[in-house]
């Protein structure tokens, strides 16, 4: 899977991008752990509505939803994960090109808040 480096608040984070159907329908489903400085950057055409379902989650995330400007736009923080068919979908309800996937409690740490500007480079 393609990686980029992206960064929040001045910490760099090595990132999978999903930039393909599959590979968003997977993103970080059954995964054990995501490794500290570690990520998944879910990549859109333009600036719409994406959901998240939390279904296939073994670990907690923050879901952060970036627009085409990259400025963050909206933070679920500390989601935990779902085992049900009845996971509840997340969305922003500001359009968004882009949703970050990292570890809980980073935006926290980092003290991420709203209209914060995110760098990164699709190449």
């Amino acid at each position: 899977m393609k990686e980029i480096e992206l960064y929040l608040k001045n910490r760099r984070l090595t990132v999978e991008l999903a930039d393909t159907l599959p590979r968003k329908a997977k993103g970080l489903m059954f995964r054990k752990k995501l490794e500290s400085g570690k990520g998944m950057l879910f990549v859109f055409k333009k600036n719409q509505s994406i959901p998240i379902w939390m279904f296939g989650m073994r670990i907690p995330i923050d879901i952060i939803w970036i627009n085409s400007a990259k400025e963050v736009v909206h933070i679920e923080r500390d989601v935990e994960p779902c085992t049900s068919m009845h996971c509840p979908i997340m969305k922003s309800q500001t359009p968004s090109q882009y949703v970050l996937e990292v570890n809980a409690g980073l935006s926290n740490e980092l003290g991420l808040t709203i209209n914060e500007l995110v760098s990164f480079n699709l190449i």
